[in-house]
């Protein structure tokens, strides 16, 4: 009783004390919605514990994750990438974005790790989450009152940490701190042109979610995202409210379902349904919290999966404010613990344009779909080829998830930083993000003929 108590409280009289805009707000990058899984689902799925990243929009949701890293529109430098590059015509940027300005890019990564594996009093072992948003919007010009000519890139970028678990099986919550990096314009052109100082915004922000869960299909989850102090750009300004809103949804899972009635019936046979499968919907609201309450944005998806290798999915999605209406859809695979997931949104846009594709590509440490690869090349081969698809892979499914992370990291570090280099510092980076490659696979050998 006390804790439906807690959480009545939580859901109704909490948002009552929020008083921020997301319409007339600063940071308006917080409000872009990026993983694939959402978007295709009409941007609902904050309860859905089968999502890949929807951790960026209810951070009550890293109670249920195990420990992966994803990267969202963001080139990927691993080997399925290279391939992925050749046989498809999907960019790895939404098109509008370069159609505004030619080196306009948006990237999103996410680790998350479970660095304990034992119960913290009543809870689960918490789930540890690490987040960059980054976007830059071009380059931009203009002149001083003296003729002075300056040229900038105006970006925002978000650095986050969080924290996730179970306080049982049928409540989870999570929470989240941001630090934003917002650069508006040069300081010395801002305080040439309007006598102020700054130009540039940094601060803190703080999410909260929970998701209670009945198990028996159907799942409640409310999300507080963005709530802190005001975003100033000037130590003379007042400063514009954070896009502070709550997200709300209602979902069901035939998973939980399936679970629920194999308990009552005993018929245990009712799980390789889930092997087979599954289905979820799910339904959710958006809503600004200035003044009087009142809805932005709504949507409502559904997935449908394919023995789990193969996923399916449709949704629609309803922007009062901005005039976006209409359907969304995408699909995703798994190959062996290698996750990739396309959306496309661009039917909800009143303008033509191309397909507006999201991508994301996770390497996780889940098993699940594995063992049809084990069956047919056996343990090891199935270790070493997940090692050579992607640095760390292999080491990720052994329980090697520190070291897995490690490599992963480092060797897209490598590759990307060669990829803004010239002549032999070019060289250099690219030698060693093959070497820290080359020894993922050498360790990961080593391990396995160890054990």
């Amino acid at each position: 009783m006390k804790k439906f108590m807690f959480i009545m409280f939580i859901f109704m009289f909490v948002p009552a004390l929020l008083k921020a805009t997301s319409l007339d707000s600063g940071l308006p990058s917080t409000l872009i919605e990026l993983d694939p899984v959402m978007t295709a689902q009409g941007f609902s799925g904050i309860t859905l514990f089968e999502s890949t990243v929807s951790t960026y929009g209810n951070p009550a949701l890293l109670a249920a994750k195990r420990t992966s890293v994803t990267y969202i529109n963001e080139q990927c430098k691993i080997p399925v990438d290279y391939i992925y590059s050749l046989v498809s015509p999907i960019p790895r940027q939404p098109q509008w974005l370069s159609g505004l300005a030619n080196d306009m890019r948006m990237y999103y990564y996410e680790y998350t790790i479970r660095p304990l594996s034992k119960r913290l009093w009543k809870f689960s072992s918490p789930t540890l989450s690490f987040y960059r948003f980054k976007g830059t919007y071009g380059r931009v010009s203009d002149y001083t009152s003296d003729g002075k000519y300056i040229e900038w890139s105006p970006y925002d970028e978000i650095k986050a940490v969080g924290i996730g678990t179970d306080i049982d099986s049928t409540l989870f919550a999570g929470i989240r701190a941001k630090y934003y990096d917002s650069y508006l314009i040069p300081e010395d052109l801002l305080e040439d042109a309007f006598g102020l100082k700054g130009g540039r915004a940094k601060g803190f922000l703080f999410d909260f979610g929970l998701i209670a869960n009945t198990q028996m299909g159907l799942r409640y989850g409310v999300s507080l995202l963005n709530l802190g102090g005001p975003i100033k750009y000037s130590p003379e300004d007042n400063g514009d409210s954070p896009p502070t809103f709550i997200r709300q949804e209602v979902s069901f899972n035939s998973y939980d379902f399936i679970n629920f009635i194999r308990n009552i019936t005993g018929i245990n046979r009712l799980s390789m349904l889930n092997t087979l499968g599954g289905f979820t919907y799910s339904t959710a609201i958006w809503t600004d919290m200035v003044g009087d309450l009142h809805e932005i944005w709504k949507g409502k998806g559904y997935e449908v999966n394919i023995l789990n290798l193969f996923f399916i999915r449709k949704g629609y999605f309803n922007d009062t404010v901005g005039s976006r209406i209409g359907e969304t859809s995408g699909f995703g695979f798994k190959l062996g613990n290698i996750v990739y997931n396309f959306a496309n949104d661009s039917a909800i846009y009143s303008f033509t344009q191309p397909k507006n594709w999201r991508v994301s590509l996770t390497l996780t440490d889940n098993t699940t779909s594995l063992k049809l690869i084990k069956k047919l090349i056996g343990r090891n081969n199935t270790v070493k080829l997940m090692g050579i698809l992607a640095p760390g892979g292999g080491h990720l499914i052994i329980g090697e998830k520190y070291k897995g992370l490690l490599f992963f990291g480092l060797t897209n570090l490598f590759l990307k930083a060669a990829e803004k280099e010239t002549d032999i510092m070019k060289i250099a980076f690219l030698l060693t993000g093959a070497g820290v490659y080359a020894y993922s696979l050498i360790d990961l050998n080593k391990i396995l003929h160890t054990r």
